[in-house]
């Protein structure tokens, strides 16, 4: 394999595009503005636990099938892109999180499974173009910007199941699938969930604190919303729902 090896504290500077099957060691690797590509054909074949500078993409490619055993560190700067390679969807679980800039997950319904990692990002973006992405955030805790569908890809999901996410931007799911599962949803003051479907946000124990759900998408024809203040939750502060006009009929709010 071709395998990209940074000595114990030792930096190295790219001069140009480094393109490898994974990297191991403990240094720092300052690519500027290169781009990294790594195919992962094996499972743990990615192994770094050193520092990365970028201000380029950094491109992870899972080849099938594959599982990252360590937790995978992208650059704070630039894009980290995780995408499918070859002509079939793809599966690729990050088991122990990600920590990076950046994340855009797309190509050929690529889906990235983040098990019971945790993950601490910037902004992720599902899909590019027609490639399409699908997230599963599993059980971990995760602290990211915002979240959003790219491209025009119709098939695009986020599955949020049973993680503890904070979110420091909105999180707008139009034109993604979605199930909130009984994930913990913290948002940051002024931010908001917009564009959920009724059936996905009334799951199974999803919480949402903080924040506003905005542009609900009523799957029913007479649907029923409820909120109401959890036994984690401190204060008394009021939910707020917000409806468009009804294009027919009448829309009421009930209070008690």
């Amino acid at each position: 394999m071709n395998i990209f090896t940074v000595e114990e504290g030792a930096t190295v500077t790219a001069s140009g595009r480094i393109v490898s099957q994974g990297w191991q060691g403990n240094g720092t690797v300052a690519m500027g503005a290169n781009q990294a590509a790594i195919y992962i054909m094996e499972d743990n074949a990615h192994t770094f636990t050193g520092t990365v500078t970028s201000s380029d993409n950094f491109v992870v490619y899972s080849a099938d099938d594959r599982v990252l055993g360590d937790r995978l560190l992208g650059p704070t700067g630039g894009t980290t892109i995780l995408a499918g390679s070859g002509a079939s969807s793809k599966t690729l679980t990050l088991a122990a999180g990600l920590t990076c800039g950046n994340v855009s997950i797309y190509n050929l319904a690529l889906t990235v499974d983040a098990a019971a990692g945790d993950w601490t990002v910037g902004n992720i973006v599902i899909g590019l173009s027609t490639n399409v992405g699908i997230l599963k955030l599993g059980s971990g805790k995760h602290s990211v910007g915002s979240i959003s569908k790219g491209g025009t890809g119709t098939t695009n999901a986020i599955y949020f199941q049973s993680c503890s996410l904070s979110a420091s931007g909105n999180i707008t799911l139009a034109g993604l699938a979605t199930d909130f599962g009984t994930a913990s949803i913290q948002l940051a003051t002024g931010k908001s969930i917009i564009g959920a479907s009724a059936t996905s946000i009334a799951s199974a124990g999803a919480a949402v604190h903080g924040g506003a759900v905005q542009n609900l998408a009523a799957t029913a024809a007479n649907p029923v919303y409820r909120f109401g203040r959890t036994g984690t939750d401190s204060g008394n502060g009021a939910g707020v729902i917000e409806m468009p006009s009804p294009r027919s009929g009448a829309c009421a709010a009930i209070a008690a």
